[in-house]
């Protein structure tokens, strides 16, 4: 179910028939920790008498925001019960960039305890016994399900391409440090990214650039900053066979191969990473990341340690042993990363691989494997997710990974890949 429509419908029109769905749908979905209907009503109707020309280039679109991003007297609890019923005074940056873009925020979607650990309520929108994936799972499912024309998550491992993946929706993942995260929960800033999902990539591209036109919300949007050197106009591709040492399904994986040998006009090779990678991405993400955990949320462990998940307590109590040294060690072989993996696929613009190892596992296996995600993130490049197919009736992702700093190429190459594939992101009720 698509929310997002061009039928010549009014803002408040269009946002009041989103709050319609929101109303049927959560209560299964469970997309949603609050719905701002009023705000968002007020919001919209004022939007409608502002001149046409003084409209931004987000009027009309409603937004689902992750709780981990501070919104204006909404609830954002971080998916924890030691900050449940925290309501901020003011927006994060990116979501006031959003508002003043013309966007109309719709409400706080679920986390994840912390966005890292304990399961959030939130269910898939084709089977609600599935997980819709990972810490932005609220996000994901309430594009898919029709409750939002696009959501706001976050990424720190794999968080915002699973459940984009897994709820067969569009999620575009930028280069590690393009937007600002003030205002947005911290977890490690060199692994913290923002997600934007969507059932249309005219909306991803649409919120992209509002978001690098706000002054206040862009921090680096220039191609200069590509790493190696710029796509070229003929696209060059590898097919990235799995680094992992996680189990995957190979029928996804067939389905994904499949469809990357088909995209037109360009050359898809099959490239495999040297192991030196997958063996050495996961410690030095897991280090960088429980260091600063704890950095960020020690305190929160030694006065409310009784409040938190065990699996939540397990991060933190590895993040406080880490000592600057071991920290250094794990920034240096982050480097060195970077720079073999763009040195295996330096004949390459792009490269296409797995988005998750499987289908959407039943919530009682979790909310699925980090692996096909977390090289990607950890080496801050942009990556996109977009649906290419079903098995056994739940969507299958295909990842697209760009040089960091080739956002912009990066989704302009994504729309023509997923030109086709639109039609089949919706979700029936």
């Amino acid at each position: 179910m698509k929310a997002h429509t061009n039928n010549g419908e009014s803002c408040a029109e269009h946002i009041a028939r989103i709050l319609d769905i929101i109303a049927e749908r959560n209560g299964v979905v469970q997309a949603y920790c609050e719905v701002l209907a009023e705000q968002a009503r007020t919001q919209s109707a004022k939007s409608d008498l502002m001149p046409i020309d003084q409209r931004g280039p987000l009027y009309g679109i409603g937004f689902g925001i992750k709780e981990v991003f501070d919104v204006d007297g909404g609830l954002c609890g971080w998916g924890s019960h030691v900050h449940a019923g925290r309501r901020p005074m003011q927006d994060a940056v990116i979501v006031r960039a959003l508002r003043d873009a013309g966007g109309v925020i719709l409400g706080t979607t679920m986390s994840t305890e912390y966005a890292m650990a304990r399961m959030a309520p939130t269910t898939h929108p084709i089977d609600i016994a599935r997980t819709p994936g990972a810490s932005s799972s609220g996000s994901a499912a309430a594009v898919a399900a029709g409750m939002a024309d696009v959501a706001i998550g976050s990424q720190t491992i794999g968080s915002g391409i699973r459940p984009a993946a897994y709820c067969g929706v569009f999620g575009y993942k930028p280069s590690q440090g393009v937007f600002s995260l003030e205002g947005a929960m911290p977890l490690a800033e060199i692994l913290d990214h923002p997600v934007i999902f969507a059932n249309e990539m005219s909306l991803i591209g649409k919120t992209f650039t509002a978001l690098c036109n706000s002054e206040a919300a862009v921090v680096a949007c220039q191609p200069s900053k590509v790493v190696g050197r710029p796509p070229s106009d003929c696209a060059r591709v590898a097919l990235v066979a799995p680094w992992f040492k996680d189990a995957y399904s190979f029928d996804v994986w067939k389905m994904v191969s499949s469809f990357a040998g088909k995209i037109s006009d360009i050359n898809c090779t099959h490239v495999s990473l040297p192991d030196h990678i997958g063996a050495r991405e996961e410690g030095c993400l897991t280090t960088l990341l429980s260091a600063d955990m704890w950095r960020h949320h020690g305190g929160d462990y030694l006065k409310y340690s009784d409040k938190m998940s065990g699996r939540l307590k397990t991060w933190l109590e590895r993040g406080r042993e880490i000592n600057a040294e071991d920290y250094q060690a794990a920034l240096d072989l982050r480097i060195e990363l970077i720079a073999d993996v763009w040195n295996a696929l330096h004949d390459y613009d792009y490269a296409v691989t797995l988005a998750t190892t499987d289908i959407a596992p039943l919530r009682s296996e979790g909310t699925g494997s980090r692996a096909p995600q977390r090289l990607w993130n950890l080496i801050g490049s942009p990556a996109i997710s977009g649906p290419i197919g079903k098995i056994g009736g739940l969507p299958v992702g295909l990842q697209i990974v760009g040089r960091p700093g080739s956002d912009v190429a990066l989704l302009a190459f994504a729309k023509n890949v997923f030109r086709d594939s639109e039609d089949a992101t919706s979700i029936a009720d």
